[in-house]
Protein backbone atom coordinates (compact mmCIF):
# COMPACT_ATOMS: atom_id res chain seq x y z
CA UNK A 1 0.00 0.00 0.00
CA UNK A 2 1.39 3.37 -1.02
CA UNK A 3 1.76 6.44 1.20
CA UNK A 4 -1.21 8.27 -0.36
CA UNK A 5 -3.51 5.31 0.26
CA UNK A 6 -2.19 5.01 3.81
CA UNK A 7 -2.82 8.72 4.41
CA UNK A 8 -6.34 8.40 2.99
CA UNK A 9 -7.11 5.44 5.25
CA UNK A 10 -5.68 7.28 8.25
CA UNK A 11 -7.87 10.27 7.38
CA UNK A 12 -11.01 8.13 7.11
CA UNK A 13 -10.21 6.43 10.41
CA UNK A 14 -9.82 9.77 12.17
CA UNK A 15 -13.05 11.13 10.67
CA UNK A 16 -14.86 8.03 11.92
CA UNK A 17 -13.26 8.41 15.35
CA UNK A 18 -14.25 12.03 15.76
CA UNK A 19 -17.81 11.40 14.53
CA UNK A 20 -18.15 8.52 17.00
CA UNK A 21 -16.80 10.66 19.85
CA UNK A 22 -19.12 13.50 18.87
CA UNK A 23 -22.32 11.51 18.59
CA UNK A 24 -21.80 8.77 21.17
CA UNK A 25 -20.04 10.84 23.85
CA UNK A 26 -20.88 14.50 23.34
CA UNK A 27 -24.55 14.42 22.32
CA UNK A 28 -25.76 12.14 25.15
CA UNK A 29 -23.95 14.32 27.69
CA UNK A 30 -25.42 17.49 26.16
CA UNK A 31 -28.91 16.00 26.22
CA UNK A 32 -28.50 15.37 29.95
CA UNK A 33 -27.37 18.96 30.46
CA UNK A 34 -30.36 20.25 28.48
CA UNK A 35 -32.74 18.18 30.62
CA UNK A 36 -31.44 19.62 33.91
CA UNK A 37 -33.53 22.11 35.81
CA UNK A 38 -30.62 24.52 35.97
CA UNK A 39 -31.10 28.08 34.78
CA UNK A 40 -30.68 28.64 31.07
CA UNK A 41 -27.44 30.53 31.50
CA UNK A 42 -25.94 27.71 33.57
CA UNK A 43 -27.00 25.11 31.01
CA UNK A 44 -25.46 27.15 28.18
CA UNK A 45 -22.23 27.63 30.14
CA UNK A 46 -21.92 23.95 31.03
CA UNK A 47 -22.80 22.86 27.48
CA UNK A 48 -20.22 25.28 26.05
CA UNK A 49 -17.50 24.02 28.37
CA UNK A 50 -18.27 20.38 27.56
CA UNK A 51 -18.23 21.15 23.83
CA UNK A 52 -14.81 22.79 24.10
CA UNK A 53 -13.41 19.82 26.03
CA UNK A 54 -14.76 17.27 23.54
CA UNK A 55 -13.47 19.29 20.58
CA UNK A 56 -10.04 19.31 22.24
CA UNK A 57 -10.29 15.52 22.57
CA UNK A 58 -11.18 15.27 18.87
CA UNK A 59 -8.22 17.48 17.95
CA UNK A 60 -6.02 15.27 20.15
CA UNK A 61 -7.08 12.25 18.07
CA UNK A 62 -5.83 14.05 14.98
CA UNK A 63 -2.63 15.06 16.79
CA UNK A 64 -1.99 11.37 17.47
CA UNK A 65 -2.73 10.67 13.81
CA UNK A 66 -0.23 13.31 12.68
CA UNK A 67 2.42 11.94 15.04
CA UNK A 68 1.76 8.40 13.86
CA UNK A 69 1.74 9.45 10.22
CA UNK A 70 5.06 11.24 10.65
CA UNK A 71 6.50 8.19 12.42
CA UNK A 72 5.63 5.89 9.50
CA UNK A 73 7.00 8.27 6.88
CA UNK A 74 3.87 9.97 5.51
CA UNK A 75 5.52 13.36 5.82
CA UNK A 76 6.67 15.80 8.44
CA UNK A 77 6.21 19.36 9.58
CA UNK A 78 8.05 22.55 8.76
CA UNK A 79 8.51 24.85 11.72
CA UNK A 80 11.21 26.91 13.35
CA UNK A 81 12.26 24.30 15.91
CA UNK A 82 12.71 20.60 15.34
CA UNK A 83 11.71 17.95 16.27
CA UNK A 84 7.95 18.16 16.86
CA UNK A 85 6.80 17.53 20.42
CA UNK A 86 3.43 16.15 21.51
CA UNK A 87 2.39 19.72 22.33
CA UNK A 88 3.40 20.87 18.83
CA UNK A 89 1.23 18.16 17.25
CA UNK A 90 -1.70 19.09 19.50
CA UNK A 91 -1.24 22.81 18.84
CA UNK A 92 -1.18 22.29 15.07
CA UNK A 93 -4.17 19.97 15.23
CA UNK A 94 -6.22 22.34 17.40
CA UNK A 95 -5.50 25.28 15.09
CA UNK A 96 -6.29 23.15 12.06
CA UNK A 97 -9.44 21.52 13.55
CA UNK A 98 -10.85 24.99 14.19
CA UNK A 99 -9.94 26.01 10.61
CA UNK A 100 -7.81 28.87 11.94
CA UNK A 101 -4.69 27.90 9.98
CA UNK A 102 -2.02 30.17 11.44
CA UNK A 103 0.71 28.73 9.22
CA UNK A 104 3.55 28.77 11.73
CA UNK A 105 3.64 24.96 11.58
CA UNK A 106 2.56 23.17 8.42
CA UNK A 107 2.61 19.58 7.19
CA UNK A 108 4.53 18.22 4.25
CA UNK A 109 3.99 15.37 1.80
CA UNK A 110 0.95 13.11 2.42
CA UNK A 111 0.24 14.66 5.84
CA UNK A 112 -1.13 17.64 3.92
CA UNK A 113 -4.09 15.45 2.91
CA UNK A 114 -4.74 14.62 6.56
CA UNK A 115 -4.61 18.34 7.42
CA UNK A 116 -7.22 19.18 4.79
CA UNK A 117 -9.53 16.42 5.95
CA UNK A 118 -9.10 17.54 9.57
CA UNK A 119 -10.17 21.10 8.71
CA UNK A 120 -13.27 19.84 6.91
CA UNK A 121 -14.07 17.42 9.72
CA UNK A 122 -13.51 20.08 12.37
CA UNK A 123 -15.82 22.50 10.58
CA UNK A 124 -18.50 19.81 10.46
CA UNK A 125 -18.14 18.96 14.17
CA UNK A 126 -18.14 22.63 15.19
CA UNK A 127 -21.25 23.19 13.07
CA UNK A 128 -23.02 20.30 14.80
CA UNK A 129 -22.10 21.72 18.21
CA UNK A 130 -23.27 25.20 17.22
CA UNK A 131 -26.55 23.71 16.04
CA UNK A 132 -27.05 22.10 19.43
CA UNK A 133 -26.32 25.35 21.26
CA UNK A 134 -28.74 27.18 18.98
CA UNK A 135 -31.46 24.64 19.73
CA UNK A 136 -30.76 24.89 23.46
CA UNK A 137 -30.97 28.67 23.32
CA UNK A 138 -34.10 28.86 21.17
CA UNK A 139 -36.24 25.79 21.85
CA UNK A 140 -35.81 25.56 25.59
CA UNK A 141 -33.69 28.49 26.55
CA UNK A 142 -33.41 32.22 26.26
CA UNK A 143 -35.82 32.67 23.35
CA UNK A 144 -38.54 30.58 24.98
CA UNK A 145 -38.14 32.49 28.24
CA UNK A 146 -38.39 35.80 26.37
CA UNK A 147 -41.60 34.66 24.65
CA UNK A 148 -43.36 33.80 27.92
CA UNK A 149 -46.37 35.97 28.47
CA UNK A 150 -46.50 37.16 24.87
CA UNK A 151 -49.49 36.42 22.68
CA UNK A 152 -49.40 35.94 18.96
CA UNK A 153 -50.66 38.64 16.56
CA UNK A 154 -53.52 36.31 15.55
CA UNK A 155 -54.81 36.21 19.13
CA UNK A 156 -54.78 40.00 19.52
CA UNK A 157 -58.08 41.85 19.04
CA UNK A 158 -58.28 44.09 15.96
Amino acid sequence: MGPTTTAALLSLTLVAGTVLVHFYLLLPVLRRVAARRWGYGVRMLVAGEIIVLVHCLEAALYAAGFAGGAAIGLGGFDKAELPMSALDYFYFSLVNFNTLGLGDIYPTEQLRMLAGIESLNGFLMISCSASFLHALATDSGFAKEARKGQTSDAAQPA
